[in-house]
């Protein structure tokens, strides 16, 4: 058998109308973006995944419909791949962020940008529904939210009843984006 290593990069919001091939080994006629969401190898919010290349397979069996996509049949191939997750969330191809509370990039939690190569969050002085939906299209999504009340004290300790405020010692002064679509 011969076994080839490679990562790749997809973009937030890769599987907007996408369907795949096959669940856990996929013919290359499968969206590898797409694959990896059905296969838990990548949020939606996008980012690196590895992918390993095999020797095809006669056939690849239809499945239930994750996350929104359509898992469909397709005839054997040539080759295969597998896909797995890489589990760094430093490896974003963009410089903003969003980090769920496991730290974990998602499409809702704690905003950050990448200066000079470190991460940082923001303040939320100035910050409104105008923010969040710039911010939100700038990672591909179709709108986004402001998610923070204003009133709430100490709201990324409360936000959807887990702890957003990101590591010890970071300074965190907002979170509470969500995007969609």
């Amino acid at each position: 058998m011969n076994y080839e290593l490679k990562f790749g990069l997809c973009p937030s919001n890769c599987q907007k109308d996408s369907s795949v091939q096959g669940r856990g080994i996929h013919p290359p006629t499968s969206t590898i973006c797409g694959s990896a969401i059905v296969d838990g190898a990548m949020p939606k919010s996008g980012g690196c995944v590895g992918i390993g290349k095999l020797n095809g397979l006669s056939g690849y069996s239809k499945s239930k419909d994750t996350n929104g996509i359509k898992v469909e049949t397709s005839g054997g191939a040539d080759w295969s791949y597998v896909l797995f997750k890489v589990d760094n969330p430093d490896f974003a191809k963009s410089d903003i962020r969003i980090l769920n509370d496991k730290g974990q990039p998602d499409y809702q939690g704690r905003l950050e940008f990448r200066v000079t190569g470190k991460w940082g969050t923001v303040n939320m002085k100035g910050t409104e529904q105008s923010s969040a939906r710039l911010i939100c299209k700038a990672m591909n999504y179709v709108d986004g939210e402001y998610m923070n009340d204003g009133e709430t004290k100490d709201f990324c300790e409360t936000y959807l009843d887990k702890n957003h405020c990101g590591f010890e010692g970071q300074n965190v002064h907002y979170q509470g984006y969500k995007c969609d679509g």
